[in-house]
């Protein structure tokens, strides 16, 4: 394998042109020496410092320090890994070698792949994780298994079959290895049960392996003779679980467009009469209904549909939740008819809707026996629920966010403000009663009586109603109301537990395309440089671990700190897209109740984002209780609504949530400091101008470029974020670790620098073997690259914390001993001699007046500088006092990445 990776490495250097290369990125080289010169991408570079030789294959920029082959290039100006780069450059790269020769002129013999398909079954035996994936799965069945002769490539197969015999029929890829190596093998038969083709499922990551060329035979296809109805999953995993649910006709399609010539000529050869389509609950599934049925109407088949449940993704997902047979029988029983050849086949009725048991379901409308004769007129039209598990709400026409409409008994009522927060003690609600003598709104209380009878006095007064068919419609409103609001909210909650709708095959293998790559937290960053924030490289990466930490139980926080136009809220805006929208809550101001009277779990696992700390201020109790304790609970006086009476009633709010907020200003309460990494900004001219030229990309075709794959970037982190499990992570070298004990707020960095080295394996956590402790709960171990990479991040951050002067005053420090040089030496004076004003420092640094002022002072109360005039009146002259330690004596005491491997033995 080692090999077979240099050759291709070798070969992508070989084959790419480094001056088309440069060129992409609008590089222009010209001829200097034995080699090309040009203005190096990297960095601002006037004079040009890039040299480039096409015939070594290599480039260097003596400007920046950066240089290498192509691979590099990319890896460097693409953010991807080494890789991704080989694999694009043989891409796109003309092949430099001679032609193969065609496969075709290769013999293989008929039995070979059923011998292949005996050599992987044989291989499952063996393979304890491809049989845990299996039961996974719902499908470690041994009768299962010995039927459709399920197999795994485990590599060996190589050793079975001649190399160019193994590459003709596929069996091989083109370096001779296994072609489904670590994937569930499935033999896909003829009519006369001879193996043709496999499909293979990868068991660590989304990929479906098909042999070469056209889609040929069928898994199960003995199972269409002699049926008159057989029914079509989306996959061969959903076939073998709805063959175990007891659907013994079941028949896997290759995807949504995989009816291939196989299955048209087995249900006309069998003389099927009708096809039932239990695709996956989705809009891909929906869509690929209406062509499939348009697929099969050729054949004269009368083609239905059934549909799984709200919140079950596919056939396999209701299998592994325990659904039961007999509820998967109920579907295809009250499927729906698609197309119906003329006088073949009757459509088979729906079943009638009945209660269902608790859970995420959808609402069931029942409208009255005789439709009203005209709507209200003040009821807008309301889209309705449709159907899936019922739950019969009678007199309900219509829901859809927080309004409904209901008739009773030829009454129309249209309610709006339904509020989808369980254990309100109140349920105040807008009102419109309508009939064929008007109209009459109000927003009683359906929890007070005296509420209710007034609504139902005046509306019957005014209406030409009973009072008591009125009250009496009021108390069956509430009770319909409370069925809305637990449904919803139940179904929100798993919506929520899911990822809020199931991801495509598509979605699931991009993202974990980006999962697994080696440089992942480097691709986060340059996917945040094409979102239009560029620079900041370590201060990305970190703040995108504190939005990823809300889905463990220590989530990080941290606060965004730099001058006014900085780019803070930017920076902030866009880590907090990346995340799934259903788990971040955005405010520009919290007041000092506002998070005790969120829902119960409205605040669990989430990202909050505060826009500016300012607008935070009057919550910070709130907002350190929910990061230190996890939780809220306020104790609050409230009137009973059925006896008058003030009661204490008790509202706890969970947590853990992970916090990001900005500031500009320059201190911060301790108390809330000292729970966040505080990131500061660059505010150099060097960073001015990278945000100069990514303004002007934007008015051209690259920026128009980026704009268009902004959406695509956002919904691969998304997804990724989605597929990320709330696993632990142990730190098996924790206690190797030395962590400065000089201050004592380093009791909290302490902890904050293991979660952050934790969070960092957190996200990696596809690339960990999960393990299991005693207890059987599931975790993954960080590693050495971890701690190097939490080290890195943390350093500069914790160098500055830790010390007593801010950053900025550690910045003007550091400017003001360069300053202070210069001028001895022009001065002819000891640097101890060397006065100045912040006029000189405006003038030289280039500092706004704010800024410098409030810095300046911050130095003087700590003493990095002596006023030596200026009192009562006079201009203030100051001088830089003796130096004290540095950043990088500060944390002396951390332990180095080297020293943890030395530690443990790493090497």
């Amino acid at each position: 394998m080692l090999k077979s990776r240099t050759l291709r490495f070798d070969e992508a250097k070989a084959r790419a042109d480094l001056v088309a290369l440069f060129a992409g990125y609008g590089v222009t080289l010209s001829k200097n020496g034995h080699g090309l010169r040009g203005l190096c991408p990297f960095h601002p570079d006037n004079e040009p410092s890039l040299s480039v030789t096409p015939e070594k294959g290599l480039w260097h920029c003596f400007g920046c320090g950066k240089g290498g082959s192509a691979i590099d290039l990319l890896v460097i100006k693409e953010g991807i890994g080494p890789d991704v780069a080989v694999d694009r450059l043989l891409a796109f790269a003309p092949r430099a070698v001679a032609s193969e020769p065609a496969r075709s002129s290769v013999e293989v013999p008929s039995e070979l792949l059923d011998g292949a398909a005996a050599h992987y079954a044989a291989s499952l035996e063996k393979a304890l994780k491809a049989r845990n994936y299996l039961a996974s799965r719902g499908l470690l069945d041994p009768e299962l298994l010995s039927r459709f002769a399920v197999g795994y490539g485990d590599g060996t197969i190589k050793a079975t079959v001649a190399r160019d015999v193994g590459e003709a029929a596929g069996v091989l890829n083109e370096r001779g290895v296994d072609f489904f190596y670590r994937s569930i093998t499935f033999p896909l038969r003829d009519e006369n049960g001879r193996v043709v083709s496999f499909y293979g499922r990868h068991t660590q990551l989304t990929r479906h392996l098909y042999l070469r060329g056209p889609h040929r035979g069928l898994l199960n296809g003995e199972a269409l003779r002699g049926a008159e109805s057989i029914v079509l999953t989306e996959s061969v995993i959903d076939a073998l679980s709805a063959i175990r649910l007891g659907i013994k006709a079941s028949l896997p399609l290759y995807g949504v467009n995989g009816l291939t010539a196989d299955h048209r000529e087995a249900i006309a050869r069998e003389g099927v009469r009708e096809v039932t389509l239990l695709l996956d609950n989705d809009e891909a599934g929906e869509r690929a209904a209406a062509s499939l049925t348009e697929a099969l109407r050729p054949l004269e088949v009368a083609v239905f549909q059934a549909r799984l449940p709200v919140g079950i993704k596919d056939v396999n997902a209701f299998l592994v939740k325990g659904r039961a047979p007999d509820e998967l029988q109920g579907l295809l029983a009250s499927r729906t008819p698609l197309h119906l050849p003329v006088q073949r086949i009757a459509p088979v009725p729906a079943a009638p809707p009945t209660a269902v048991p608790a859970g995420a379901a959808a609402l069931t409308l029942v409208p009255p026996a005789t439709p009203p004769a005209d709507p209200l007129a003040t009821v807008g039209e309301i889209p309705t629920v449709a159907p899936s598990e019922d739950v019969v709400i009678a007199g309900l026409m219509a829901y859809k966010d927080g309004i409904a409409s209901f008739e009773f008994d030829g009454v129309r009522y249209e309610i709006k403000g339904i509020r989808l927060r369980p254990g309100d003690t109140t349920l105040r609600v807008v009102i419109t009663i309508g009939s064929d003598a008007g109209s009459f709104r109000d927003r009683p209380d359906l929890y007070l009586h005296r509420s209710r009878r007034a609504f139902a006095l005046e509306s019957a007064e005014r209406l030409g109603l009973e009072p008591a068919l009125v009250e009496a419609h009021l108390h069956r409103l509430t009770e319909a109301i409370e069925t809305i609001r637990e449904r919803e909210v139940e179904r929100l909650e798993a919506g929520r537990g899911e990822g809020r709708r199931p991801l495509t095959e598509e979605e699931q293998a991009e993202a974990m395309t980006l999962l697994l790559a080696p440089d992942l937290l480097v691709q986060v960053a340059a996917d945040v440089d094409r979102l239009g924030y560029v620079g900041e490289t370590e201060t990305k990466k970190l703040a995108y671990l504190v939005a990823t930490s809300r889905k463990t139980e220590r989530p990080l926080s941290c606060i965004v700190r730099s001058s006014s136009g900085a780019g803070k809220s930017r920076l902030i805006e866009v880590v907090a897209e990346l995340m799934p929208e259903e788990e971040v809550e955005l405010f520009s101001r919290i007041t000092p109740q506002s998070l005790y009277y969120m829902g119960r779990d409205e605040l669990a696992h989430k990202l909050l984002v505060i826009d500016e700390r300012a607008g935070g201020e009057d919550a910070d109790y709130s907002i350190r209780s929910l990061q230190t304790r996890k939780k809220l609970t306020l104790a609050a006086p409230i009137k009973d609504p059925s006896s008058g009476k003030i009661r204490t009633t008790t509202f706890e709010v969970n947590g853990p949530v992970a916090l990001m907020e900005s500031t500009t200003q320059a201190t911060i309460n301790a108390e809330n400091a000292n729970r966040c990494f505080e990131l500061y900004l660059d505010e150099s001219e060097v960073q001015t101008r990278r945000i100069h030229e990514a303004q002007r990309r934007a008015y051209g075709p690259r920026g128009w470029a980026a704009d268009a794959e902004r959406e695509r970037i956002v919904a691969r982190h998304r997804n990724a974020q989605r597929l990320l499990r709330p696993l632990r992570v142990s730190i098996p070298f924790a206690e190797k670790i030395r962590f400065p004990a000089t201050w004592l707020r380093t009791r909290r960095d302490h902890e904050r620098f293991l979660a952050l080295v934790a969070m960092r394996a957190f996200l990696y956590q596809h690339q960990r073997p999960a393990r299991r402790d005693e207890a059987g709960r599931e975790y993954i171990e960080a590693t050495v690259e971890d701690y190097a990479e939490a080290y890195q991040l943390a350093h500069a951050v914790l160098a500055s914390t830790l010390q007593d002067l801010s950053k900025p005053g550690q910045d003007l420090v550091s400017e003001l001993r360069s300053f202070v040089a210069h001028a001895a030496v022009a001065k002819k004076v000891p640097a101890t001699e060397v006065s100045f004003t912040r006029r000189d420092l405006r003038d030289a640094l280039r500092w706004p007046d704010h800024k410098l002022r409030d810095t300046v002072k911050e130095l003087v109360d700590l003493e990095e500088v002596e006023v030596v005039a200026g009192r009562n009146g006079a201009k203030f002259v100051y001088r830089l006092a003796a130096q004290r330690h540095g950043a990088a004596e500060v944390l002396s005491g951390l332990s180095a990445p080297e020293e943890i491997a030395t530690a443990i033995g790493a090497h």
